[in-house]
């Protein structure tokens, strides 16, 4: 497994199908999206967006389905809060009912709720 920086659209195409289970895949040059490759293969993916000195907006998490509970999303986690993170951030992130047990896992609480999409806060 080799988690890498995509620096593209175009790198994020394998996982558009993700879009149908309410993942926001959509690239964009102020996010920061973090890769996980098996053999090559794009399978998952996970975003970061700063938005303040010390506020960070976790974003476009997901692992194409044929490569779940491989441990994939968690090492993509663990390698956001690595790079990303400075320890001392507010972090916030819109959760679907996949991701947001790991979020309450880490340290998140809900904030509200609207159509499934969970709002999560954790403070630094």
């Amino acid at each position: 497994m080799e988690i890498k920086e995509i620096t593209t659209s175009e790198e994020l195409r394998p996982l558009l199908s993700l879009r149908k289970e309410r993942v926001d895949l959509k690239f964009s040059p102020a996010v920061k999206y973090l890769g996980a490759y098996m053999n090559g293969r794009l399978v998952g993916v996970v975003g970061c967006q700063r938005l303040g000195p010390h506020l960070l907006r976790y974003k476009s998490a997901g692992v194409l389905p044929e490569f779940r509970k491989m441990g994939i999303y968690s090492l993509l986690w663990r390698a956001r809060e690595e790079m990303y993170n400075t320890g001392g951030d507010i972090v916030t992130a819109f959760c679907t009912e996949k991701s947001l047990p790991m979020f309450l896992a880490h340290g998140f609480r809900k904030v509200s709720e609207r159509n499934g999409i969970t709002f999560v806060k954790r403070n630094g």
